[in-house]
């Protein structure tokens, strides 16, 4: 690292992302003598962009302070250069949720993190494309998300994950199921009605760590899990039983459980006039009809020796 570009979202981390981003600046230029620049979001898609022109202002290192729609706009601005061109990644979680930082076993609390990055070791990890936009951690298709989505700043800053919970289980009983078709890399469709679709590429979702402990981080494949409408509760009970979701093809009267590198989804009866829209990695991404496709070890990233 001899060039290091800083974002850090300053409504992020209780408002401390700016000392966060001072601190590991200062660690950067003292262990690794990398010239290094901050600088400071503003506006959606700034950390996007940067990462875009990050190539051309002659960075080989972009390290981020956020939470998972940082670490997304950052991945997606990346994804934009040629593979072999491509600055290292890194980021400091200060997000609610922290999925990715979860799934790494990252420390949770950012000084710790820091002060990890004076050891490092650089990793390849998969992205996920769907239709013109990219994820790292998980798309989620639903009621269930759509609430998440809706999760106003002042309910996160004050509850944290619990403001999750809240509008994810008063979603799961009064929202209306949608009725998909799943197609796999097979060909194979599965027609079914859900409020809670996901695809992930970790092991940690909505903040449960190793809910899919079989999820690799290089493998290029992706876990696709949809709760079926017609015996919510039943699901429930035996997520709780089993003790986490089914990590091998599952078809059975509550659960659908894929693991593939490509997967489709369309709407075939929409019983709302709303457009149906996914969530990636938190944020509002495409409309229905999705296309999605994992590109195997598509970001170099680096990441502290003691995760």
């Amino acid at each position: 690292m001899e060039k290091i570009l800083v974002i850090a979202n300053p409504g992020s981390g209780k408002g401390l992302a700016e000392v966060h981003a001072l601190s590991l600046k200062d660690l950067l230029e003292e262990n690794y003598q990398a010239k290094v620049e901050i600088r400071l979001t503003q506006t959606l898609n700034d950390a996007k962009i940067w990462a875009q022109h990050s190539l051309q202002d002659n960075f080989d290192t972009v390290i981020c302070l956020g939470g998972d729609g940082t670490v997304n706009e950052v991945i997606s601005g990346l994804m934009t250069l040629e593979e072999l061109e491509r600055p290292k990644f890194s980021f400091i979680p200060l997000g609610t949720v922290n999925d990715l930082a979860r799934a790494l076993e990252y420390p949770l609390i950012a000084n710790q993190t820091i002060e990890c990055f004076r050891n490092l070791e650089e990793m390849q990890v998969d992205v996920a494309k769907v239709n013109d936009h990219y994820f790292i951690n998980v798309l989620a298709l639903g009621s269930i998300p759509t609430a998440v989505l809706q999760t106003e700043s002042q309910q996160k800053n004050r509850f944290g994950i619990l403001a999750y919970i809240m509008n994810g289980f008063k979603a799961f009983f009064e929202g209306y199921p949608q009725a998909l078709r799943i197609t796999d890399e097979n060909q194979t469709s599965y027609d079914l009605e859900t409020n809670l679709l996901l695809i992930a590429l970790t092991s940690s979702v909505g903040g449960v760590e190793n809910l899919l402990p079989e999820a690799k981080f290089d493998d290029g494949q992706a876990f696709l899990i949809a709760l079926k409408n017609s015996m919510a509760i039943s699901s429930i009970q035996t997520l709780i039983q089993d003790q986490g979701l089914p990590t091998s093809y599952t078809n059975n009267d509550y659960i659908l459980v894929l693991r593939g590198k490509q997967f489709t989804v369309e709407a075939i009866n929409v019983k709302s006039k709303d457009e149906l829209v996914a969530n990636i990695d938190g944020d509002q991404g495409p409309s229905l009809p999705l296309k999605v496709e994992i590109i195997q070890k598509a970001i170099s990233m680096l990441v502290p020796k003691e995760s």
